[in-house]
């Protein structure tokens, strides 16, 4: 199954859930907050089964948050959510659990069992791995050897509340855990404006770059030690758009290389791709990989209308089927692709 179908069948369960929600939605009203939310999950989960439901407020007229609980494979489930939502609907809806409000963070904490762990008990550090934020956590509490696992666990559900869970998932590059906080670590409740301001170092800003201001940046890897030789040509100013939260559909076009004739071609499908992204500003072109070894070349563009573009890329592929184009379309909200 392709990914146009993917999308095509996830945006049809969506519609079946929002069809069953809007015919039960007047028996749910009448319930309290605890009911509300447990037949409210068991309606969303007919259909999206990884993802779940919370209310914030009442059943009359609180809002309603669709999570994913970090996964971020399921994240398209959220947008499916938000896009085919009933027309005129009165209830707020958010995607994405968001974060608490700085206010409050040093008041946050959870327990499991016997056990509690509050916001207050951990120490943070963070530093730049391959392009991306990478964070340690320490603990700076009495952690029973038993409850070490359960602990680490408790620290990583506690990101989604301190940062949100679309940052908790795409703007970190990985977590860990340290055996004790050095001096360079900082209290749990400043990451969320620490993470902000290195990512604004990062320049990623979310502005859509203007193509006539565009810069290339090249690369290569040696035919050594059984690796092909490659050549990558990187837009540089796409790194402003990396972590944007609409713009992370990755299409790729792949196509032979040959003699003159043949590179012609694929500098001309090449145009028309990236022509095709960057109307209305809903992609952007990223990488081009130049595969000397098996003589393929592959271009890379990013965009927030994955179902549009796609078509037009599988339409391109069919007008230079004679240099062998293929386009193939993927979920790919932290670029890795993109990030060296």
């Amino acid at each position: 199954m392709d990914y146009l179908r993917t999308l095509q069948n996830l945006n049809s369960r969506v519609q079946a859930f929002w069809q069953d929600w809007q015919r039960e939605e007047s028996a749910l009203q009448a319930l309290d907050e605890i009911a509300f939310s447990e037949n409210g999950n068991d309606i969303l989960q007919r259909h999206l089964p990884d993802i779940s439901l919370e209310l914030i407020g009442t059943p009359a007229d609180g809002t309603l948050v669709f999570t994913a609980h970090g996964v971020r494979g399921f994240f398209p489930a959220l947008y499916a959510l938000g896009e085919n939502a009933p027309a005129h609907w009165r209830k707020r809806i958010e995607l994405f659990r968001q974060a608490i409000k700085n206010q409050d963070i040093g008041k946050f904490a959870i327990g499991m069992a016997d056990f509690h762990l509050a916001v207050d008990d951990i120490s943070a550090r963070l530093h730049v791995e391959r392009e991306m934020p990478v964070l340690e956590l320490a603990f700076h509490c009495a952690i029973p050897a038993d409850m070490a696992d359960q602990a680490r666990n408790m620290a990583i559900i506690m990101l989604d509340h301190v940062l949100g869970e679309w940052n908790a998932a795409i703007r970190l590059g990985w977590v860990d855990f340290a055996g004790q906080a050095d001096a360079d670590f900082f209290p749990f409740a400043e990451l969320p404006k620490r993470l902000a301001a290195l990512w604004e170092e990062l320049g990623r800003n979310g502005d859509y770059p203007p193509p006539e201001e565009w810069t290339y940046a090249t690369a290569e890897s040696g035919d050594v030690d059984g690796y092909d030789k490659l050549l990558f040509i990187r837009n540089q100013s796409a790194n402003q758009l990396v972590g944007r939260a609409d713009m992370c559909w990755q299409i790729v076009m792949h196509c032979d290389m040959g003699d003159e004739a043949v590179m012609e071609q694929a500098y001309a499908l090449q145009d028309a791709l990236e022509a095709e992204a960057i109307v209305h500003q809903q992609g952007i072109p990223t990488l081009v990989v130049t595969n000397f070894t098996q003589e393929v070349r592959s271009v890379y563009v990013m965009t927030a209308d994955p179902q549009g573009l796609l078509k037009k890329a599988q339409a391109l592929a069919e007008r230079f089927a004679a240099i062998h184009a293929q386009c193939e379309c993927g979920y790919e909200p932290d670029w890795s692709h993109y990030r060296f």
